[in-house]
């Protein structure tokens, strides 16, 4: 069980960063929410996927996350060997197995990766689907879906174009090699995710205290989660990053601006794709 526990000179702050890997470990599962229209019995299947993936998903990770620390060992040389590793079970199996053993190990955290990346799209490119055809009925380059498969193929199209650009433009702005932006662009990206997380927290409460349709005690629950969320939140940006760091927050709080604005300056709109969506679930 020493795995479990954290060095002595480990702060709540390390903690409460680490924990930022544990959302977005899971961020996405909540995209099998979002093939509805794809799924044949939604309100069956989708439910049993979420919960499939918390269940097994944390189990996996628990397990995974305690073996690999195990493997390396826990001593600071140790520890410093699994930081730099760049395939854990690959040079693990490839020092306790075989080398072929990691080689094969190492293939399949791409294939994962790959799994792992398209979950993402897929909840990327539904969001403004979603978005679009309830703001407008006129078909646009969002709203574009396969005829032959069903497939949003526009949103994928453009939600794939935005990564892509985003990458390139961090790159450019920062001078380092590609492969470095793609972290930036997911810590950036888990910035926005808690923020996400929080105000649907508090919309999820508020909705509950208009409806009056649960227990009031039951609030306990998205209290105790916006009080986590918050305080992970603090801990990401308290102390501040330096370096080529110091500007994620900032492009996250860019992104969390233009939402904010484009809810504020167009309350209209906003109203139409609440209505429409609403009708939509009603119907569903």
């Amino acid at each position: 069980m020493s795995v479990f526990r954290p060095a002595e000179s480990t702060g709540t702050s390390a903690l409460f960063l680490g924990a930022v890997f544990g959302f977005l470990a899971f961020a996405g599962f909540e995209s099998a929410a979002t093939l509805g229209e794809e799924a044949r019995e939604p309100r069956r299947t989708i439910p049993r996927a979420v919960i499939g993936t918390v269940l097994i998903g944390g189990v996996f990770y628990i397990v995974t996350s305690a073996v690999e620390v195990m493997g390396f060992g826990t001593r600071a040389s140790d520890l410093a060997r699994l930081h730099a590793s760049g395939s854990l079970y690959g040079d693990l199996g490839g020092t306790y197995l075989s080398a072929w053993i990691g080689d094969i190990v190492t293939v399949g955290t791409t294939v994962s990766a790959l799994g792992g990346a398209i979950g993402c799209l897929i909840g990327a490119s539904r969001m403004p689907l979603s978005l679009s055809r309830a703001a407008t009925t006129k078909d646009t380059v969002v709203t574009r879906v396969s005829k032959r498969y069903g497939t949003p193929v526009g949103a994928v199209g453009v939600a794939s174009a935005v990564m892509l650009v985003s990458v390139v433009v961090f790159g450019w702005v920062a001078r380092v090699p590609v492969a470095l932006p793609w972290v930036w662009i997911g810590t950036v990206g888990t910035l926005i995710v808690l923020v996400v997380y929080l105000l649907a927290t508090v919309g999820a409460a508020g909705m509950l205290l208009r409806t009056r349709r649960v227990p009031r005690w039951e609030l306990v629950i998205p209290a105790a989660s916006v009080a986590v969320l918050r305080y992970t939140l603090y801990r990401n940006v308290v102390p501040y990053p330096t370096g080529a760091a110091f500007w994620l927050p900032i492009t996250a709080g860019a992104w969390i601006a233009v939402a904010l604005a484009a809810v504020l300056l167009s309350p209209a709109l906003v109203r139409r794709i609440g209505r429409r969506l609403t009708e939509e679930e009603g119907l569903a």
